[in-house]
């Protein structure tokens, strides 16, 4: 089966580094797979989770989608495609859970565009899945630690992906 998301040799480090955080990683995930990055702290998951949703360019090697080469990819139709939630994302301060969560919409919305009721509606059925439709109008910076990762969850269901790269999901999350 043809892989719907590759690494072939890849080779990354961030921004500044003096070292390479990824070195010569070849990995491929067909639809419907479940992978899990295991590693010690520094080892490299986060920045090959970032190599794999195009956020880091690797030195050398590449990153495929469905057999084309990320770099050849426009930037939203990658996004239709894949999720990547980082490990502690960034939110401006007052932004609302369901405003949090329509942003996930983004790729699928124009420019200039509103959202349409199907954009409303996958928000909704992403908040439900997530438990957050009593907490969809506070604010995100005002719930706990496992709410908050749960409203970035729904944003990532949200954005209908194909892929979902997640840099430690379950942080913060209760067991259930």
């Amino acid at each position: 089966m043809k892989p719907l998301l590759a690494a072939e040799r890849v080779t990354a480090r961030h921004p500044g580094a003096i070292s390479d955080a990824v070195r010569d990683v070849s990995l491929h995930v067909s639809p419907g797979e479940v992978v899990a990055l295991l590693g010690p702290n520094g080892s490299g998951k986060s920045t090959l989770l970032s190599a794999l949703g195009a956020d880091l360019l690797p030195r050398s090697g590449r990153v495929l989608l469905d057999g084309s080469d990320v770099r050849d990819l426009r930037r939203r139709d990658f996004a239709r495609r894949v999720a990547r939630l980082p490990q502690e994302p960034a939110c401006p301060e007052g932004l609302r859970v369901s405003s949090l969560v329509m942003s996930g919409r983004h790729p699928h919305v124009g420019p200039l565009s509103r959202a349409s009721r199907r954009d409303h509606e996958v928000v909704h059925a992403a908040l439900s899945t997530m438990s957050l439709l009593d907490l969809a109008r506070r604010p995100v910076e005002r719930l706990s630690g496992g709410e908050r990762r749960r409203a970035w969850l729904a944003m990532a269901l949200a954005q209908e992906p194909e892929v979902l790269l997640l840099d430690e999901p379950t942080a913060a999350l209760d067991l259930r």
